[in-house]
């Protein structure tokens, strides 16, 4: 079928061009010389656009993908992507990290900072804003063992909320505050933890699980406290001490 309408096609753009060209010279204009190519390209030109009519096909449309995909084909210059700006830490947060016996909040959370970084809690510091560097805690607050362990003031609370943006339970946050430091401009009264909703089933409880047993209120029948408030005096004692010191401690101890 496609033959005979290509035969068609070629037969009736020959007949359009010849008797096209037979008025003319019958009208008594003279026939260029250039004519036959001329009339080469108009019986090429009705042939296809004759076979397109017939078939339903549309001539620009084949076209522009023969265009694409030869555009397809030409080699491109490499792209060269904008590297987003990677935030530089501070000497700070350097010196942080590198010191196990460092801290960094108020005076009224130390304690509480200090058996975090004994308990082997994983704790950084950030820059929230220009005037105040926050401490970070990957690990969940268990509140009544908080408060019963450390003998904690009325004025240092543990908060959970949300920050809504679309949904009123977006961006969780959890914090240790300090309510006198946290009038004071600057002050690093905050220990920011994770909230319920940002942890895992092997997210670190602090200071101790809930549901572990407490027979007793003395800290021999707690072995786990005992540990942590053991561990937070001698704390106490190496941040008094030289880095230099307390570095050659740890290598003895691990010898």
């Amino acid at each position: 079928m496609r033959f005979l309408m290509a035969a068609f096609a070629v037969a009736a753009s020959f007949v359009l061009v010849l008797g096209l060209g037979v008025w003319i010279e019958r009208g008594g204009h003279k026939i260029p010389d250039a004519a036959g190519w001329i009339g080469g390209l108009g019986i090429a030109a009705i042939a296809i656009l004759t076979y397109c009519l017939f078939a339903g096909i549309s001539p620009l449309k084949e076209i522009r993908w023969q265009l694409d995909g030869i555009m397809m084909r030409l080699p491109r210059p490499a792209a060269n992507p904008q590297r987003l700006p990677v935030k530089q830490r501070s000497a700070e947060e350097i010196a942080y990290d590198a010191n196990p016996t460092a801290v960094a909040s108020c005076v009224h959370l130390q304690p509480i900072e200090r058996a975090m970084r004994m308990a082997g809690v994983d704790l950084h510091i950030y820059q929230a804003s220009e005037n105040l560097v926050v401490v970070k805690a990957a690990c969940r607050i268990n509140e009544a063992e908080l408060k019963r362990v450390f003998a904690l003031s009325e004025s240092i609370y543990y908060a959970e909320r949300y920050q809504p943006e679309r949904s009123q339970w977006d961006n969780p946050r959890a914090d240790i505050f300090c309510a006198d430091c946290l009038k004071i401009e600057g002050a690093r009264s905050d220990i920011n933890v994770l909230h319920g909703d940002e942890c895992r089933d092997d997210t670190p409880w602090f200071p101790s699980p809930p549901g572990q047993s407490r027979q007793a209120n003395s800290l021999a029948d707690e072995p786990a406290t005992l540990a942590i408030l053991l561990k937070c005096c001698s704390a106490s004692l190496l941040s008094q001490l030289p880095f230099s010191v307390t570095h050659r401690i740890r290598i003895r101890r691990c010898r």
